[in-house]
Order: structure tokens, then sequence, then C-alpha cells
């Protein structure tokens, strides 16, 4: 019996060694901690005397322990972001400096973060801690690669309260979540628990403490062990790092405890230099024995305590002053987990696990760089560093005078030049500042698009003063192609990389690169200046091109354009939109933040539209018992009594009656006072209908006034020269409706700069509606869609005479309108439909199978016209072009014909 236990052991132990061998080498957990703000002398292995570190110290003497070791920025935003994503912060980033709280900055969309190659390398991800990468859905830890995360979004917060009121609340995945411990403490608990937890897969565990930054904040017992320090900020932080060091043993503890010690990759570092200036959150930490603090380019800004360790596979005790930056943990981090960056993913660092492991040489770098502003930029070569902090400038031997003392310019000139010349040619591949010095932001913002009229004729004005007219293409946009439609032809066309598994389009993909570089060129060529409306702001297409683009300002609300007003009724529902409300006026503000602020001094801007104007107009429902009230005004009626919208409401009445009761006759109500009339939220029917009408038409402009005026100010609190191109009037519906067009325009001119106009129709039939929109206004007008002849039809692709005939009717059209004097822009519908050859071959034969299998399918059409530039479309864009090309010298001589002076 003995002996066939022991055969079987020995056969399963064989079985498991052929399994083990096929799967090849066990992947190792991966435990990335990274400090904030703490200093490269806050850690006793490298000599701080004021207190001890021995848990951070053992992970430097368990493994190697890098002396020189750097992070990309000396600021926590963008140092944390050339981490998680493998590249430098200047090169991948729309900032150099901190995202700020609230904004919709964060890591770019069209690049992989560490967790999304970890995850495609079978790694459960775990984000614990400060993220500051990002506070939008699209920029969430769980969006980015993330299975979970436990922390919080912005750049600081409270270590005792979950809801920090200045800088957002702590999160348990996307929820709020609650603080029970010390939060230094809670994010250790997190990570054990996630270490503990068994799985047969291996965990990427980021744990991106925020201690020792500000605010300074620790457990009474710990500022106990820190008494004898006189400095009341240097107790503080010297408190919370032994806190913190504690809260590392305890996840060190629990790697041994649960086994997973020997296969788990640790690396520990600080996003950056401790903060001892004003101006940079000082936190009292230390930076001994280098020169600077945070926000400064100095050694003591980006050289940070930079420790690795992993039992079995790096020495224990190593300690190397060769220069490493967190750049190379990424590519080291995949060649540790057997998995490889895409081609496309030009990582900015070195694979370090050869030589950690002890089999190659530290691999060669000629150069490391910096750039943190306007006025900072460094260099590393070799020993050698040149630096510039503002005013200060020198070169540097930084392996023999690590406290940057003595600058050795004089003494080797040719080298700073050298060392000058190749950061400039370094820097000459970085994204553009966004950041705009105050000086010169004066001086920039002039340089915008404007509008100007001469001679009774109106004109947009360039950047550089001359006049042109915007000539717009709307839906230049990726989506269209995700469809069945055109999938596979795009992909074929650009590349498989143009869209991102979750199918996202990888802006500035290669793919992506080819795709706005083929769009840019052909809308150059046809004549169209303008990126329109419903464009993302997609950064391959803006850079691929000089165009101007409209920004697109619209809030999610709960209407359609052609409601009629039952439908407008039943949309609003039981939670009537409440523009009167805080919350609107919060909506409003959040959306400007978003999409105004970070293009505020932008040349290429047009001007901002909004695209969500709620129908003022509507069609007319007679069968509705309320037919004299407007369903805006009926929605805000039925609100509480203490809703801030109906007592708006409540204010009109009393101004037009003279009390409750003979406002209650009008409306069929037996009330005695305002009190009364204000609870009552259900209507049936009114009384007197003229005077309801009445009501609702004086109550209907308080609140479009209410509605602009949110809306302009809010544009106005970051940008105060960009044009105003709103609101999106659909004049298909309100041509119908001329006196109440009228009063919308009545409003509206005072609050934009530019009408902004939908029509669907021949320009001989628009006219008349254009004549009486700039009547009533006296704004310049810009046409958005189509507004051309709807003649659009599936046509078979070889009827080439078709499309030249709709190419004319186009281009007649075109010149039609712009021979009004006031209209400054046209701007066409991007996506058209044409039938797709193999369902033309079908039909032509009565294949009926393959006919029905299209139809199923949804591949009978392609969507073109900019996504497809082959025939049959291009025969629209000819005549369309050579239209284009004429329009601004048939503009210029609108003047004739007794039109000089503007008027219809």
């Amino acid at each position: 019996m003995k002996t066939i236990l022991t055969l079987l052991t020995a056969l399963l132990l064989a079985s498991l060694t052929v399994l083990h061998a096929a799967d090849g080498p066990r992947k190792p957990n991966i435990l990335l901690i990274v400090a904030d703000d703490l200093g490269y002398g806050d850690v006793s292995v490298h000599g701080c005397k004021e207190f001890n570190t021995p848990h951070l110290d053992s992970i430097a003497k368990a493994g190697m322990r890098f002396t020189s070791g750097y992070v990309t920025a000396p600021v926590c935003g963008p140092s944390r972001a050339a981490l998680m994503m493998g590249r430098h912060n200047c090169r991948i980033l729309p900032f150099e400096g901190n995202p700020s709280h609230g904004s919709d900055t964060g890591l770019p969309l069209a690049h992989k973060t560490m967790a999304d190659h970890l995850k495609a390398a079978g790694y459960r991800t775990a984000a614990l801690g400060k993220w500051h990468l990002g506070e939008t859905l699209q920029h969430h830890p769980m969006a980015r690669g993330f299975d979970e995360f436990f922390g919080f979004l912005s750049g600081m917060h409270s270590y005792f309260k979950a809801e920090d009121a200045a800088w957002g609340p702590l999160l348990r995945g996307r929820e709020k979540a609650e603080l029970k411990d010390y939060l230094t403490f809670a994010l250790a608990d997190e990570a054990c628990a996630i270490i503990r937890r068994p799985s047969q897969e291996p965990f990427f565990l980021y744990l991106a403490f925020n201690a020792p930054h500000v605010p300074l904040e620790a457990p009474e017992n710990y500022l106990a062990k820190t008494a004898h320090l006189a400095d009341p900020k240097r107790r503080l932080n010297a408190a919370m790092i032994l806190a913190l060091d504690d809260a590392v043993g305890r996840v060190l503890a629990a790697l041994r405890e649960s086994g997973r010690a020997e296969n788990t990759l640790v690396v520990f570092l600080s996003d950056n230099g401790a903060a001892l200036i004003k101006g940079s959150a000082e936190n009292g930490g230390s930076n001994a024995p280098l020169r600077g603090s945070k926000a400064q380019l100095w050694e003591g800004g980006i050289r940070v305590p930079f420790f690795v360790q992993w039992q079995g596979r790096i020495a224990p005790g190593g300690v190397s002053d060769t220069p490493v930056s967190s750049l190379d943990l990424l590519p080291t981090l995949l060649a540790a987990s057997s998995h490889h960056a895409p081609r496309d993913e030009s990582l900015d660092g070195l694979n370090l696990l050869p030589w950690l492991e002890g089999k190659a040489e530290p691999p060669a770098r000629e150069h490391l760089f910096w750039k943190f502003g306007a006025n900072q930029f460094a260099i590393r070569g070799g020993d050698m560093k040149l630096v510039r902090v503002n005013a200060d400038k020198g070169l540097f031997n930084v392996r023999q005078d690590i406290s940057e003392t003595t600058d050795r310019t004089g003494a080797r000139p040719i080298l700073a030049c050298q060392l000058e010349a190749a950061w400039k040619q370094w820097d000459s591949g970085n994204l553009a500042t966004t950041r705009t010095p105050r000086a010169k932001q004066a001086k920039k913002s002039a340089a915008i698009v404007g509008i100007e009229q001469e001679a009774g004729v109106w004109w947009f004005r360039s950047p550089t003063g001359a006049r042109f007219l915007s000539i717009g293409m709307n839906h230049v946009e990726p989506v269209y192609w995700t469809s069945p439609n055109n999938k596979q032809f795009v992909l074929e066309t650009y590349g498989r990389d143009l869209f991102l598994p979750d199918g996202r389009f990888n802006d500035r993909s290669e793919a992506a690169k080819k795709w706005a570089g083929r769009a840019a060129s052909n809308l150059k060529s046809w004549g169209f200046n303008t990126l329109g409306m419903h464009n993302p702001p997609l950064e391959s297409l803006r850079l691929a091109g000089d165009a101007y683009y409209v920004v697109e300002l619209g809030l999610h609300v709960p209407w359609g354009w052609n409601m009629k007003r039952s439908e407008l009724i039943r949309a609003f529902g039981r939670r009537p939109l409440d523009v009167f409300a805080d919350a609107f006026a919060a909506e409003v503000q959040a959306n400007a933040e978003q999409f105004v602020k970070p293009r505020a001094n932008d040349p290429h801007v047009l001007g901002y539209a909004y695209t969500d104007g709620p129908p003022w107009t509507v069609d007319d429902d007679t069968q509705d018992a309320l037919a004299s009230l407007h369903p805006w005004v009926l929605a805000l009626m039925s609100l509480p009594a203490d809703g801030q919208g109906k007592q708006a409401w409540l204010a009109t009445m009393k101004e037009r009656y003279s009390s409750a009761a003979v406002a209650g006759m009008a409306y069929g109500c037996d009330i005695s006072t305002w009190r009364e009339f204000a609870a009552i939220t259900s209507w049936t029917s009114v009384s007197d209908k003229i005077a309801a009408a009445a009501d609702s038409d004086a109550f209907l402009e308080k609140i479009m006034r209410q509605w602009y005026e949110l809306r302009r100010n809010a544009i106005r609190q970051h940008d105060k020269h960009h044009l105003i191109l709103g609101d999106k009037l659909n004049s298909n519906r309100d041509a119908r409706h001329r006196e109440a067009m009228t009063r919308t325009l009545r409003v509206l001119k005072d609050y934009v700069d530019v009408i902004f106009v939908q029509y669907y129709a021949p320009a001989d039939q628009q006219r008349g509606t254009l004549a009486a929109i700039y009547q009533a206004a006296q704004k310049p007008i810009l046409i958005g869609d189509t507004a051309c002849r709807p003649l659009w039809k599936d046509n078979d692709p070889t009827n080439v005479g078709y499309y030249n005939e709709l190419g004319q009717v186009y281009a007649d059209d075109l010149t039609k309108l712009f021979s009004l004097p006031y209209l400054i822009g046209w701007h066409h519908c991007g996506y058209m439909r044409g039938l797709r050859p193999p369902y033309v071959t079908a039909l032509k034969r009565g294949d009926r199978q393959t006919i029905e299998h299209h139809v199923k399918t949804k591949t009978t059409y392609r969507e073109g016209f900019i996504t497809e530039l082959e025939q049959p479309i291009e025969p629209i864009l000819k005549p369309l072009s050579l239209a284009i090309s004429k329009c601004e010298t048939l503009h210029k001589l609108s003047t004739s014909a007794g039109r000089n002076k503007g008027k219809p």
C-alpha cells in the first residue's frame, strides 16, 4: 500500500511539473508602493537620524537600493502619469503641472496604462489610495485598467474624514466609501485583504499612499513618538512617515503570512521630493543632502527613495548609483510578467530586469530629461547634470557633488552647450504647454476668431485679421465607422489599432494619425475650413489640420428636437427641469468648466454653440386641454410650492394680478391666498385661455432669459473673447410658428454673437425665413447640418450622373445662401449613404438570399462623404468644391442690388 501511495505521489508531482513547464515560469505578483512627497532624507537608510523607518529600509536591504533613482516631474500628477503610462509626461499629457480639482484633465485615453498591460498579461489589478490622474468617468481608475479601486481621485484628502469638502469623497469603486481608521492604515488594510484573497491569478497592486502630503494629520500615539522634534511641522511630518512605515510593514507581513513573499516583486518610491518652499504644499519633510524642493528640478525635487526587491531573483543588499527612472518600471514589470507592450507602445524607459537579476551590466542610457513649466529644465548625461530653475542655471557633477553646490559650466563650457542642444532636440518632440504666462494672456486672447461687418456684409475675422466665411463639415468622426457598413473597410484602410478593444476611438494611434491626415488633407482640398457641430475634440484630427472647430456645449436634458406639446410634457415626467434651481446652474457651470476653460485661448476655436436648446416653439396639440400654456411653463408650474421655478412663476403672477383670488379665477381655481395658489401642482384646464396664454408668454420670456444668461455667464467666466454661437434653432419647426420664433430671437439676441440655425430645405425656401431671423435679431447667421435640398436617397453606385446632379444642387444652393450678406457660415452634414456594390449586384440578378442577408446584417449601404472618398461620393464634392472656392467672392458682391446695408 505504501509503495502504491509513493508511486501515485511521484506521478502527481511529475504531472504538475509537466504542466508547470508547459505554462512557463510562474508570473510574479507585483506590489508597487508609491509615497506622496516623501523626501530623499526622510528614510533612515538614506541617513535620516531623527527617526527610523525599518520597514521601508527592509525593502531596500532585501533587494536593490537606487541612490540615483529619479521621477520625471517634481510634482504629483505628471510624475504619477509618467509612472502609470511608461512615457514621459511631457510627451503624453496636455498639462505640465497637476490637473486641477474638478477639471476634465487626465491620462490620455489613446494610450494604455500599466494596469491595461498587466491585465492583458493575466493579472487581477487593484488601485488603492491617491489617483490624481483624472476625475471624470472616463479617467476613473476602473476605466483605465483596474478591476477595483479604493481611494480618492483628487490630489489630496483628509486622513480622518471620508468626505473631504474641499477635495471630494473617499470612494470604493465609483461609490462613496466609509473611513473607519486613519487613512494610511485603511489603505494598508485594503492591500492586506487583497494579498490574502485566494486567487489563481497573480495580482498587480498599485498602493498609492497620500502620506506624508498635506494636510499634516497624524494619530496621537504617533505624535507622541516624535515629541522630541522641536519644529511642529517636522514633528507632524515625522509622525505621518512613521505611520506610513508601519503601514508598509503590515503589507509586507501579509505577503509573508500568505506565502506570497517569494513570488512578489515589490517596488517602493516617492512621486517627488519633500515640499519645502511656499506654494508647494509645504510638509516639513527633508531632502537632505540634496538641494531644492518639490516643484523644482534641483535633485531634491526629482531624486527620491527608490527600492526594488524580489526574493530569489534580485540579490539582497544591492546599492547602485546608476541613474534609473520611474519610466523604467513599466518595461521592467512587463519583462517580469513575460508580457511585452504592443509595437505601437513606444515606451520611454529601459528594462532593468536582466541587470537586477545579475545577468547583465546596467543598461546603457545616454540622457535623462526633465521639463517643468516655462522656466525649468534639466538633463543628466553620465555624472553631469545641466539644470535651470528660474534664474539659476548651472552644470553640476551630481555623483561627486550631490548637493549641486559647484557650478562646472566655466570648466566645461562645451559639454554645457552639448547638453543644452540635446535637451532642445528632446523638447522639440514634446507636447506644447497649455499653460500661458499671465503677462501674455491679454495679448494672446486677442488672437482669436471674431466677427465684423463691412459695407453691410458680415464676416468672420481670423486671428490674423483676415475675413473669411466658415465652411464646415459636421460628423467628421470615426464613430460611424464602427457600424457594420464601414468597419471592415476602415480597419483595412487605416489599421487595426484605430479602435480600442472596448470600441473607443484610439486617438493619436498610428491608424488615427493616418485617418486624421487623410481627412484633414481632403477637407482642405475641398475648401472646408471648419470642423462643425458634433465633432469630438479628437487630438489626432486637430493636430493633422489647421481648421477651426466649433465647441459643442450640450447638457444632459430630457427633450428632443421636434416634440409636440404632449410629448414634451411626457418627457419632463414627474421631475421637470427647473432652470431656476441651483442644480441646473451647477450643471451649466460644470459644462463650461469641462469644455470652455481648456479652450479659452485656442486660436482655432470658432466659438461655443448650444446644441441643447429646448423647443421654445413646439407643434401644437389641439387636443391638449392646456393648449394655451407653453409646456415649459406648465412643467415649472407643476413643481412643489417651495421649488425655485414655482416661486419664479408666482413672482410673475403677482406682477400681473392684483390678488391671488383674481389670478385663481383666470385659472379656474377657488383660492384666496398665494400660498394656496403655490400649492397647486396638477392642472387640467384653465378658465381664461386668453389671459393664461399671455401669462405663459410673459413667464416663458423669464425662463428663456434665465436659460441664456446662465449659459452666457458660465462661458464668459472662463472665456471673455470667443464667440457664442447659440442657440441651435430648428427652422424647419420654428418657421411654422413665426410669431413664437420672433419672440425667441428677441431674447436670444441679447446673449449670443451669432444666430445658429438648423434648416433642411432648398435655399429658395430658406431665404425668407433667414431674412425674418436677421430682421428680428440683427445678428449674423450660421447654418448647421445639411441646409440643402434633401434629395439624397439610396442609389446605384454606378449612377455617376445622379451624383453629379446632386452635387450640382448642393453647389447651387450654397452659392444662393452665401449671396445673403448676413450669412457667414455653412456647415454640412458629413455622413451620407451609398448602396454597397455586393448588394447592388444581388439586386440586379434577383438573388433573394443574398439580398435578405445584406438586409438582415444591415450591410446594404455605406455611410460616407468623408468616411469613404472613392466613387460614388466624389462626384458630389467636385461641383461643391468649385462653389466653395467662389463663395467669398460671391459674398463680397452681395452688397449690390440694394443690399448694401445688410437688410433683407
